[in-house]
């Protein structure tokens, strides 16, 4: 990666080393308040334009851009899945399932709190979020009692289920307590559009019998 400014008397030049990782950042010695701008010359190259009054403000500007840069990477990629396929539900399964005259299914909220309080599944029990310690304990506080081959069903709906944070976790920690019968909503996109825009069985508040948010 390289940094070229257009204006002489550049204030700052970043440049790599030999070694990939190694990023060199070189100051002047008398900085002076110089508007500049660098430009894409090369696929390897990146553009930038910032007006510079202090060397430190452009090296802040870099840290939380590549911070940002690693967010938006990490947020990408499709997280691994802890589950078998068999074990992935169908929304119109369980749609069907719930308006059946048949048992049901133990069905679990594992989102955000605000997302359980504006609408959830009808009779889901809200035990989140299964990204946080608290919400692994109350999904075990939800699950005391019950069978160890009780059905199950888990579902956030906060985004894809490919990134999603809270599903994953929750899914693991009831099988490490010994649950065999455990699967988990697929939502593709989110539960606006692949739940509540279907008609699919749905209520809203914290009314559900089990766990409030």
């Amino acid at each position: 990666m390289r940094f070229e400014p257009r204006s002489s008397g550049s204030p700052i030049a970043l440049s790599e080393s030999n070694t990939p990782h190694d990023l060199c950042l070189r100051l002047p010695e008398s900085p002076k308040h110089v508007p500049w701008h660098a430009h894409r010359l090369l696929d390897n190259e990146v553009t930038l334009d910032l007006p510079l009054r202090y060397p430190a403000l452009m090296t802040s500007y870099l840290l939380r851009t590549a911070i940002l840069l690693a967010a938006v990477l990490a947020f990408s990629q499709e997280l691994p899945s802890p589950w078998p396929q068999s074990a992935v539900l169908e929304p119109a399964d369980l749609a069907a399932t719930l308006q059946s005259s048949g048992k049901k299914p133990f069905v679990i909220s594992v989102a955000f709190p605000v997302l359980y309080r504006s609408k959830h599944i009808a009779g889901a029990v809200f035990a989140g979020p299964g990204n946080r310690a608290d919400g692994i304990e109350a999904l075990k506080k939800a699950t005391i009692g019950m069978r160890k081959d009780a059905d199950i069903v888990l579902y956030c709906g906060c985004c894809p289920m490919e990134h999603c944070p809270n599903i994953r976790p929750a899914y693991q920690a009831l099988k490490e307590s010994g649950f065999t019968r455990v699967r988990v909503l697929r939502i593709p996109t989110n539960m606006a559009a692949d739940w509540y825009g279907k008609g699919y069985p749905s209520e809203a508040g914290s009314a559900a019998e089990g766990g409030k948010p």
